[in-house]
């Protein structure tokens, strides 16, 4: 879970293209319509990128010194947020570091790593919420009268992290699987050293095939009702890419094989954060 390859760029255009897309077409336009300036300024949510990227790297790389900036950086922010109660969440992020770190000496077996990796993924969208201005302020009696409701927004970034954690988490089993595949002294126990190879990649693809329903569900539910025909092209070329490397998936059989196969979930993640400003009204 902690190759060096291809990992150093991938972490940066994530959070980048996730962060900044999802203040600038989710946060901001809603703010604005309300005539409220968002909770964090230009250098406060820089920083908050700053930190984002240093876990993700952290977490690709497993580099020390980049979760130790990435929490002070998260802190910094947190207490720029006026509610210095949310560093409580980078206190329990180093405490999942610990347990990721446990787990990758093989302190516990399975996927246990890949699903808290994957939980760092899902967590760079959700960190954009500490731009919404303070509950008990959205929620106080003076910003109901005026109508004030960032629902919408709130559960348009919950569903990207939902998204996100699915990809992330098949991406870091077809990592695994890629690893063991290559090198015959891979011995951690990874889903694939313990089940094998082919287990673990129709694990991805059930995965993925869970994604696909969830997304489908997704827009007859919810989606075209509010972004019409639209989405449903974003739906469906995410669909497509899935299915296509659920192919790829299904006939890999070396270590490059399941190489390219990460990749492609590399990009169709930074990809979907680009397109959902499509969806987004």
């Amino acid at each position: 879970m902690c190759s060096q390859i291809n990992t150093k760029l991938f972490p940066i255009f994530f959070v980048v293209a996730t962060q900044y897309l999802l203040r600038y077409t989710v946060i901001l336009p809603q703010a604005q319509a309300f005539g409220i300036e968002l909770q964090l300024s230009g250098f406060a949510f820089f920083c908050l990128t700053i930190s984002a990227i240093c876990l993700l790297y952290a977490v690709e790389t497993c580099n020390r010194p980049a979760i130790i900036i990435g929490i002070l950086s998260g802190i910094f922010v947190t207490i720029q947020t006026g509610v210095p109660r949310l560093t409580m969440l980078y206190i329990i992020i180093a405490g999942m570091f610990w347990l990721y770190w446990s787990i990758n000496r093989g302190a516990y077996p399975l996927i246990a790593g890949n699903i808290i990796a994957a939980l760092f993924y899902a967590f760079v969208p959700m960190l954009v919420l500490l731009d919404i201005p303070p509950i008990y302020r959205i929620y106080g009696k003076e910003l109901i009268t005026m109508g004030v409701d960032f629902n919408f927004s709130i559960y348009w970034l919950l569903s990207v992290a939902l998204f996100v954690f699915l990809i992330a988490l098949a991406r870091e089993i077809l990592k695994d699987t890629e690893q063991f595949e290559s090198d015959v002294n891979y011995d951690r126990p990874s889903l694939p050293f313990i089940m094998g190879a082919h287990f673990a990649k129709w694990t991805v693809n059930g995965i993925n095939a869970a994604n696909i329903i969830i997304l489908a569900l997704y827009y007859c539910f919810f989606l075209r009702h509010i972004a019409g025909w639209l989405s449903l092209f974003y739906i469906m070329l995410i669909i497509i890419s899935l299915l296509f490397i659920c192919y790829k998936i299904y006939h890999a059989t070396t270590g490059d094989d399941y190489r390219h196969a990460k990749n492609a979930m590399s990009y169709l993640l930074i990809a979907a954060m680009v397109l959902s400003i499509m969806n987004y009204e």
